[in-house]
């Protein structure tokens, strides 16, 4: 239907307004979107750029899975903001998508932009939080894990798989890891905003 429905459109040569609650079917139908929140426009722009800069907490909840940390801006040096989480740790997120958050903050990390790494790495660039695997869903061409972190909160990361990895991945349930993130894809939206 989604296909037949943009290959009509494209052969007509017109505007459609199409209107869903389907979040994929928003990112693979359109060119634009309009997200609404309670009755009002919350973003207007492309699949990509909904998904990757959402304007608030809404919008990137709404399109997309999302790991949520609560926190606070605690400092600022040179391009990176510190947020200290609720949970403890300390991120790194772009210091000007912090620079004018004051009080309580949510930071939003998609899950395709994170990775599992045994060690923390050493690099300011990179967020690195402790967590065990708990559980692994072989979904074709990728893998998504359940990790539950030390303070109890849980994460999703979605890692790529190669042809090769494919055939020998064996995932590990119970495994110790590091759950990494580069700091610049950190999205940090006021708490309570919509």
């Amino acid at each position: 239907m989604k296909s037949e429905l943009t290959r009509i459109q494209r052969e007509i040569g017109i505007t459609f307004i199409y209107v869903t609650h389907d979040q994929d079917e928003a990112m693979t139908m359109s060119d634009r979107i309009a997200v609404m929140n309670r009755g009002r426009i919350a973003q207007v722009g492309t699949p990509q750029e909904i998904y990757e800069r959402p304007s608030t907490l809404f919008v990137a909840d709404f399109i997309g899975a999302s790991n949520v940390f609560r926190g606070h801006v605690a400092g600022h040096l040179g391009p990176w903001a510190t947020v200290r989480l609720d949970i403890g740790a300390d991120v790194r997120v772009p210091s000007a998508a912090a620079r004018e958050q004051a009080g309580k903050v949510s930071v939003v990390v998609r899950p395709d932009h994170m990775a599992l790494a045994s060690v923390a790495p050493p690099s300011a660039d990179l967020n690195a939080l402790p967590g065990t695997v708990k559980k692994v869903s072989f979904l074709g061409t990728h893998l998504q894990y359940a990790i539950a972190t030390p303070h109890g909160e849980q994460l999703t990361v979605i890692e790529p798989l190669s042809h090769h990895e494919r055939e020998t991945i064996v995932p590990e349930v119970d495994r110790q890891v590091h759950v990494t993130w580069p700091a610049s894809v950190s999205l940090c939206f006021k708490e309570g905003e919509d």
